[in-house]
């Protein structure tokens, strides 16, 4: 019985997917602690890097461990400006 090889192909990340730079994982996490969506992330990183991410691989920084702790802290520094801004916790009636 002849059984296939296994693959060596390095998997979890398709081919034409990019290697990010540091500079621009940290981006991405920045802007989902500062609740940015998706698309607005996606807009950010075309327009700075020219980078086209797929919108599963930018949610998945939220979840990875290893951003936790970046991200919890670019949270707390974002929700500390706001709580710092006049007005900007209050409800305003136009």
């Amino acid at each position: 019985m002849n059984l296939p090889t296994p693959s060596t192909k390095k998997v979890g990340r398709p081919a034409n997917s990019p290697e990010l730079l540091h500079e621009q994982k940290l981006l991405i996490v920045r802007l989902l602690a500062e609740f940015c969506n998706v698309p607005q992330i996606q807009a950010e990183l075309a327009e700075r890097y020219h980078v086209k991410l797929h919108p599963a691989t930018i949610r998945g920084y939220a979840d990875r461990k290893l951003w936790q702790t970046v991200f919890q802290r670019f949270r707390a520094e974002y929700l500390a400006k706001i709580a710092d801004t006049p007005l900007a916790h209050d409800r305003v009636r136009l």
